[in-house]
């Protein structure tokens, strides 16, 4: 059964995003990379999703498109101790034209993991022996100076119809992540697809377990597969999952799915997993969104969900909120919290309710710091109207950031992608998808208080 617990409306506006606070930025964004620096963006074109780094500070990422095969690129931003500085090195090149992109192509709005031992794992949207992605690692030497590439999994292959799954583009995530822990590269590795799974091609929540030694294909469960459910047309029990998925303490799943639930606007729902020791995992869905008048609630989850040290969870919606018509039919977004039970599920922020969406409009994913701050960023809006980061502290909500264009050159980059991360520094870095010193290339970027 659904759990739906929904405070009153009014309480939504108890967040105000006032005109003082918006006009104040207090943060400062260093440019560290700018995509597309050479012919024929070899070192990378159009960067997506969450960044990670590991513990000397490296930061590694990828791009969607460019590199030597026009596949996209897996690079790792080098730390100087010395001069605090960051150095750009190219990983992996995706799309082997020799073996007409087996080894994937397109890493969509992936979040990378690293392991004790510095091997990377992650996904591609496309790419594999069917076209519909593959999982993959990359094994360094020791002394990282050279860089082993496997596919590890291959979508749509082994199973028909792509009831494993098609078009993975959440990223990857282990139990432990969230709570602090580092991966041990043995652990099951747990992901979403975008499509396959039943006939209704609504997608799949998958584990993988890295192959051992002497193996190249690790062992992949289907832990559910969405559209079982069905009333009226929607996927009452949610279709299309994205964005990162969030493993509690207890092994249970949580996530959600931009579209599906028991809303007839097929708006999206947060959903949960129950481990089963074999079969599917027993999911819930906790709260089906558009559920109020003009979507007040929110729809369209798209980003996942970041979790507090209390276990309650946070996420975006890219549409719905009281902004709506604004800067879309349905809606500019909103920001909202869940509680660790999973029994109430608030608004804590609508976006776009500003003259001109001062406050910044659709959304991306969210990071919490150690004293529960929320930072995310916009993709349009602000006081510039190129979108901005916000911080949300308790009942504050703090434009940090206006992203800013002149003369409709946007030198700096616009549209941040994914959820910011944040470093033992508290520093914040991201990717800006497009524009940037180079063109469309996209940029990397550093964002300090």
């Amino acid at each position: 059964m659904e759990m739906l617990r929904k405070i009153p409306l009014a309480l939504t506006l108890a967040l105000t995003f006032g005109l003082a606070t918006a006009a104040h930025a207090t943060a400062t964004l260093k440019l560290l990379k700018s995509f597309c620096s050479d012919s024929g963006c070899a070192d990378g074109e159009t960067p997506s999703g969450t960044l990670i780094t590991d513990a000397s500070h490296n930061i590694y990422g990828t791009t969607q498109s460019g590199g030597s095969h026009g596949g996209g690129v897996l690079f790792e931003m080098l730390f100087d101790p010395d001069t605090s500085g960051y150095r750009y090195r190219k990983l992996y090149d995706f799309c082997d034209s020799v073996s007409d992109c087996a080894d994937g192509t397109t890493p969509t709005n992936a979040r990378l993991v690293i392991d004790t031992n510095g091997t990377l794992y992650g996904t591609t949207a496309g790419g594999g022996t069917s076209g519909s992605g593959v999982v993959f690692k990359l094994v360094p030497n020791a002394t990282k100076t050279h860089y082993t590439y496997s596919v590890i999994y291959y979508f749509c292959v082994t199973f028909s119809s792509c009831q494993d799954g098609a078009q993975p583009t959440g990223g990857l995530t282990y139990a432990g992540q969230d709570q602090g822990q580092t991966y041990d590269g043995v652990a099951a590795l747990y992901g979403t697809t975008q499509l396959g799974g039943r006939s209704g091609n609504g997608g799949v929540v998958f584990s993988l377990v890295p192959p051992p030694v002497g193996k190249s294909l690790g062992t992949q469960r289907q832990l559910y597969k969405f559209c079982r459910l069905h009333s009226h047309g929607v996927c009452t029990d949610g279709a299309n999952p994205g964005g990162n998925i969030t493993i509690d303490k207890n092994g249970i799943l949580w996530g959600t799915t931009s579209a599906g639930g028991r809303d007839p606007q097929n708006a999206g729902l947060i959903y949960q997993l129950t481990p089963s020791v074999s079969g599917p995992w027993a999911e819930t869905p906790i709260y089906s969104f558009c559920g109020e008048t003009d979507c007040a609630d929110g729809a369209a989850p798209t980003t996942g969900l970041a979790v507090d040290a209390n276990g309650n969870f946070y996420g975006t919606t890219s549409t719905g909120g009281l902004g709506y018509r604004k800067c879309a039919d349905t809606g500019c977004g909103v920001l909202f919290k869940l509680t660790a039970s999973g029994a109430t599920e608030t608004t804590l922020y609508s976006f776009c309710k500003l003259a001109k969406c001062a406050d910044g409009g659709m959304p991306e994913g969210l990071v919490l710091d150690p004293n529960n701050n929320i930072y995310g960023g916009t993709n349009i809006g602000g006081l510039k109207h190129n979108g901005n980061f916000f911080k949300l502290n308790g009942t504050t909500m703090t434009d940090i950031y206006d992203i800013k264009c002149v003369n409709n050159v946007c030198s700096n980059g616009i549209n941040p992608t994914g959820s910011l991360m944040l470093n033992a520094n508290d520093d914040l870095f991201g990717t800006f998808m497009n524009a940037g010193r180079n063109g469309q290339g996209g940029e990397l970027f550093k964002l300090s208080e």
